[in-house]
């Protein structure tokens, strides 16, 4: 019997502000670099981890919604980390507080006519820009046009740092 997803942080207060942060200051300064990002978190009291999850997760649940609307239809349920062993695992994104309460107000927001979502298009598009998926969309539209994403099928998103 498969055990039960427990997402990471358990409160969604906690995870959604969280999450919201990392798009007011992406959206403030969208040339920040990861490593600024990261430090301004864990100077509001994240942890080191935690940190990186947003850095890496907020911007990916940010650019679902405009990868739907863009025609990928498949989106990956876990995301990939290394080892320590060198060995790639694999992590349930169901389980990552983060993504979970920033796709759901991502989905929210984009759901709203442009004029009326609390967060700008030149903001969203520094925030969902920052992604690997959006990297793959820029490259794929660069390559085939917009009819190369009719059906896309995302792969998961595999974090280059040794976590966990």
């Amino acid at each position: 019997m498969p055990r039960a997803v427990v997402p990471y942080p358990q409160d969604h207060g906690l995870a959604l502000g969280r999450a919201l942060r990392v798009v007011g200051l992406l959206s403030s300064r969208p040339d920040m670099r990861d490593e600024e990002v990261e430090a301004a978190l864990i100077g509001e009291g994240a942890g080191p981890v935690d940190a990186w999850l947003l850095t890496l997760l907020v911007p990916s649940a940010l650019s679902h919604p405009v990868l739907r609307g863009l025609g990928v239809t498949g989106f990956p349920s876990v995301y990939g980390v290394r080892k320590r062993s060198g060995q790639c695992a694999y992590l349930p994104l169901a389980g990552e507080h983060y993504f979970t309460a920033a796709l759901a107000w991502a989905e929210e927001l984009f759901a709203l006519a442009p004029a009326d979502r609390s967060l700008t298009v030149e903001a969203w598009h520094a925030v969902a820009g920052r992604s690997a998926e959006m990297g793959c969309v820029n490259n794929m539209l660069t390559s085939h046009g917009p009819e190369g994403l009719r059906g896309a099928v995302n792969e998961p998103t595999n974090a280059g740092r040794v976590y966990r």
